[in-house]
């Protein structure tokens, strides 16, 4: 599960105010408010089961205070205002929404909850990239190649990215596999692509 940000959307195409959302959410209480305490926390696009998976939740932790500093140095000193469009289908997305619109608020990213039908996300979101943030959970397995793809609705365009998944998929064992696909998972950690929150039990 994980809050989808359009990386061409002003102000989330400034790695410093995606990295400072990163700061401000406290994964553990997400998963404790939306699922019941039963659900693992994640710092990048990587499900814990499969293999390769590298523990990245140390990687931003919950630092409001860092939070707030990084959005000044991104010019956002006084923070500000966004939209979130949640799916009305999914009510782990409408609460995983809520929750976080009151953490980031707490930094003074002011968040306005637009729900839309199921329909309308895929056409206007999915499809169009009409947003800013909204919340989806991402079921593919060991799908991280959408993010060597700039016209998937992240919007996300990194040639290091695409570069390491590439070595990732023509490596000759195990081991280089491992390395590559660590890699991938690191390179959007860092750039903090999206709000990676949970993997569902």
């Amino acid at each position: 599960v994980i809050m989808s940000t359009n990386n061409k959307a002003a102000p989330f195409n400034n790695k410093k105010v995606r990295q400072a959302m990163t700061y401000a959410i406290d994964r553990q209480t997400v998963i404790d408010l939306v699922m019941f305490g039963y659900g693992t926390p994640i710092g990048s696009h990587w499900s814990p089961s499969p293999p390769y998976y590298v523990d990245l939740t140390g990687k931003f932790p919950f630092a409001p205070q860092k939070a707030k500093t990084l959005l000044a140095e991104a010019g956002y000193p006084d923070g500000f205002e966004a939209v979130i469009k949640l799916p009305a289908i999914y009510s782990y997305s409408r609460r995983a929404g809520e929750v976080i619109t009151d953490m980031l608020g707490e930094i003074g990213i002011r968040l306005k909850i637009e729900i839309v039908e199921w329909g309308q996300w895929i056409e206007r979101i999915f499809k169009k990239k009409e947003y800013q943030l909204t919340m989806i959970g991402h079921v593919e397995a060991r799908d991280i190649g959408i993010y060597a793809d700039p016209d998937y609705y992240f919007q996300y365009d990194s040639p290091e990215f695409r570069q390491a998944y590439a070595k990732a998929l023509s490596a000759r064992n195990e081991s280089e596999k491992a390395e590559w696909f660590g890699r991938c998972q690191e390179i959007i950690a860092e750039d903090a692509v999206n709000g990676f929150l949970f993997s569902a039990p």
